[in-house]
């Protein structure tokens, strides 16, 4: 019995052995027809099972269904060695200790640093990207800066906001065009109302307290004009 047909006959089903590895159920199948599991697999799948398949027996069975060639070694040479037992090195070349897949562990993080990642912001990291400049991503801005007029308590069309965390007091100088200062822009968010073709460029903000200084990455403005509408405003960041 082959390792493909082992999982399925340890999870009762080829159904089962996808949602276990969270494949295509025509994965599984592929690879019992197939007669072997893919060398890439072999480390996820001892986990899995806990060791009742292990990784050696997934790497020796696809090495000898499709073998790996490395120009670097002499042909002949097999790269996984020959069949061995799990508590065996794999050959000369393999490391001294075991390297599994990462599983990290539940953690409730409390100290400073690195903070738990809500779910719903995993499920939604994992979307498929889109460009800046892309009619969805440009209606979510819109959207994000119709809520950041709402938490600033403000009607203006643009308005660039600013986090920053540091000792107090800290101090705020809004600059145009890298050097060009704003006179009494001094605030965490800097507003422009109405916007002008004339205000298109891009801004960045000095932020310092008693100990030192640092500005805040690039941030452009945009404005395209219409002969119907008003200027309307893209900012990227």
């Amino acid at each position: 019995m082959n390792c493909a047909e082992r999982l399925v006959a340890l999870f009762g089903s080829q159904a089962e052995v996808a949602r276990r590895f969270r494949l295509d159920r025509a994965v599984v199948n592929n690879w019992v027809k197939s007669g072997y599991v893919p060398a890439r697999w072999a480390m996820e799948i001892e986990h899995v099972t806990g060791g009742a398949i292990s990784a050696l027996d997934i790497l020796n069975e696809a090495n000898a269904r499709k073998p790996i060639r490395l120009k670097s070694r002499p042909d002949g040479e097999v790269f996984f060695g020959s069949a061995l037992l799990g508590s065996d090195t794999m050959n000369s070349y393999a490391p001294a200790k075991r390297i599994s897949s990462f599983h990290p562990p539940q953690r409730t993080l409390m100290g400073p640093g690195p903070t738990e990642i809500h779910p719903r912001v995993l499920t939604t990291m994992s979307q498929p990207a889109i460009g800046y400049l892309d009619p969805i991503f440009v209606e979510m801005m819109e959207e994000l800066k119709s809520l950041l007029r709402y938490a600033y308590q403000t009607k203006n069309q643009l308005t660039f906001p600013v986090s920053a965390t540091g000792t107090a007091p800290l101090s705020y100088q809004w600059f145009k065009g890298g050097t060009n200062l704003i006179n009494g822009a001094t605030n965490n968010y800097y507003s422009i109302l109405p916007v002008g073709t004339n205000d298109a460029g891009f801004y960045r903000v000095l932020v310092a307290n008693p100990f030192g200084f640092v500005f805040s990455s690039n941030a452009t403005l945009t404005v395209i004009t219409s002969t119907n509408q008003p200027p309307t405003t893209n900012m990227l960041f």
